[in-house]
């Protein structure tokens, strides 16, 4: 069956860390910094990279991983935010007297020491939180390593809690995007993060004071400031060479940025240029004028077509995409660098489907390419719902299936043994009823012959037979002795036996005649019932010629019954039904 797919126009899709898209764009722009990421949190793109893996030395930046630990620390409830922290020799003895906000046995708290160790970017500050979290400053070390392992950020170490020292340490730009994105996730970190300003408790030693937010591009103030940017770590003041890691939300992109390494540019009659800010706003706005949202898939969007068999009403189906897909794409790409097809599962050589049809069913898919570029496949799904039209559907399979060879096959096989069963049952039924047929003949004849030989001896001698008996002499009729006479009985010395006295009826010598029973209506008396083979029941039998018929009318079961019997049984049930005194002979 032929297919027939129709397909709207599609917009190009870009794929995270799609290297075609940096290289047309990114070579253009040139960021002046050692090393610089720009990630798109959304759409999941590195838009713009330089050196995201040089190893560098992290300076105040490790203060990020400090914080984070602390405010995660709190959120598990190991520490609370109020609690009082006492300032140790260790965190003097490591400072030395760079030292100029605390006194060892000063009692702080934890919440005052977050803001100072972020928005102020101090050192101490630090070490009085390792202490508080990890029990020791190498111990916290070895947790901040630790973390940044978990969050997959392979080129990372740290040696201590700010930064500080020269022992064996580095991070990269890119590790920094991880972390910073991890941080502020947190909404504890959030807010310190956005803090501008924070006034600090009296302690027993210290007044009040007030810690102003180290990141400028926060403050409204501030040559560096950028409406977009949201939260920020800068390094710290005595770091020579700037950086600045941070999150902006731009036209619709949320963004996080490291740069890390820029420079500070003398001005006269002004203080330094702070390039680390301002090659962040630079990086910020080129990405929002290169990249903009598109939808490059829409829902509901019919992009095919395709065919149906046994639809009720509808020979065909649309397909759309199953979902809206909105991408960051950059401005530069065009409807001519898009790529796509459309595949159907299972149906790659255009048949149909079959009815029925569910809306939303999966029947396909689209896959949609930048040249270089991995391919994207969106599901395509049904857009109307396809009852089955049953009348047509049956007629059609039957038709197939008589035109079937091994259908055809099947039903001559089928046909072959029901007619041979058919057969054999015939025949059996047939043998089984000549079977009955001949057993039913021969007790007939047999109850013939019997009826017959009873008759001849039961037969009246015939006259000349009695005269011939009579007559014969007595050497033929028993030896030729005279029987003896017989004694006659001597009644009160005479041979003449006394009269019988009469019986006296009613006072005469007549008796009264004997009344006649009446039978039915008549003087005649029934004639006596007797018993017949079949079932036991007491039936009239007038004549031999009954009896006869009486045996032809038995049951096939009482055929069986008596052909079961032995020659001596049925015999002698023959005998009883001869001998009954309703058959007159």
């Amino acid at each position: 069956m032929s297919f027939f797919i129709s397909i709207a126009v599609l917009f190009a899709i870009l794929i995270p860390f799609s290297s075609v898209a940096r290289a047309e764009n990114a070579e253009e722009f040139e960021l002046r910094a050692a090393a610089a990421v720009l990630y798109e949190k959304n759409s999941g793109q590195i838009l713009y990279d330089k050196n995201a893996a040089e190893p560098l030395h992290p300076g105040s930046l490790a203060n990020l991983m400090t914080v984070l630990l602390a405010v995660e620390a709190v959120g598990r409830g190991e520490l609370r935010l109020h609690q009082t922290i006492t300032v140790s020799q260790e965190v003097r003895s490591r400072l030395g007297s760079a030292s100029a906000n605390y006194d060892v046995g000063e009692h702080v708290r934890l919440s005052d020491m977050l803001y100072a160790a972020y928005i102020g970017v101090e050192s101490e500050a630090c070490y009085i939180i390792a202490e508080a979290v990890g029990g020791s400053v190498e111990e916290f070390v070895a947790l901040m390593n630790a973390r940044a392992k978990a969050l997959g950020c392979g080129d990372t170490l740290y040696a201590d809690p700010a930064g500080e020292g020269s022992g064996e340490q580095y991070t990269t730009a890119r590790d920094q995007v991880v972390i910073f994105r991890a941080a502020a996730e947190n909404a504890l970190f959030l807010n310190i993060a956005q803090t501008t300003s924070h006034r600090t408790a009296a302690t027993e030693r210290s007044p009040e004071r007030t810690i102003v937010n180290a990141n400028l591009a926060l403050r409204p103030e501030s040559e560096y400031y950028y409406p977009g940017l949201y939260a920020g770590m800068p390094d710290g003041p005595s770091s020579s060479a700037g950086s600045f890691v941070s999150a902006a939300q731009v036209g619709g992109m949320h963004f996080f940025a490291a740069v890390i390494g820029a420079e500070q540019v003398e001005r006269r009659g002004q203080a330094p240029l702070m390039e680390s800010y301002t090659e962040t706003v630079r990086l910020y706005e080129w990405a929002a004028s290169t990249f903009a949202w598109r939808n490059v898939t829409m829902e509901h969007r019919v992009v095919a077509t395709m065919p149906v068999d046994y639809g009720l009403g509808r020979d065909k189906v649309d397909l759309s995409p199953a979902e809206t897909v909105r991408l960051l794409l950059p401005n530069a790409v065009t409807d001519a660098d898009i790529k796509y097809a459309v595949f159907l599962h299972g149906r790659e050589n255009g048949e149909a489907i079959t009815a029925p049809v569910t809306r939303g069913e999966i029947l396909g898919g689209m896959t949609i390419s930048i040249p270089g570029q991995p391919e994207v496949k969106v599901p395509l799904v049904a857009e109307q719902n396809i009852q089955m039209d049953r009348k047509t559907f049956f007629k059609a399979e039957l038709k197939r299936a008589l035109t079937n060879k091994w259908v055809l096959i099947g039903i001559v096989v089928l046909a072959i043994i029901m007619g041979t069963y058919t057969y054999i049952v015939v025949m059996y039924r047939r043998t089984q009823y000549e079977n009955t047929i001949r057993r039913r003949e021969s007790l007939r004849r047999y109850y013939e012959e019997r009826q017959e030989e009873q008759d001849t001896t039961r037969l009246p001698r015939q006259p000349a037979q009695i005269a011939l008996h009579r007559d014969a002499s007595p050497e033929e009729s028993g030896g030729g002795a005279e029987p003896p006479e017989k004694p006659q009985r001597v009644f009160n010395g005479s041979a003449e036996p006394p009269e019988k006295p009469q019986r006296v009826f009613n006072g005469g010598a007549e008796p009264p005649e004997k009344s006649q029973r009446a039978f039915n209506g008549g003087a005649e008396p029934f004639e006596k019932p007797r018993k017949t083979l079949s079932s036991g029941a007491l039936k009239p039998i007038a004549s031999p010629q009954d009896a006869l018929s009486e045996v032809q009318e038995l049951t096939d079961e009482e055929i069986i019954r008596l052909a079961s019997l032995s020659k001596d049984d049925l015999l002698a049930e023959l005998d009883a039904l001869i001998e009954t005194d309703s058959v007159e002979f």
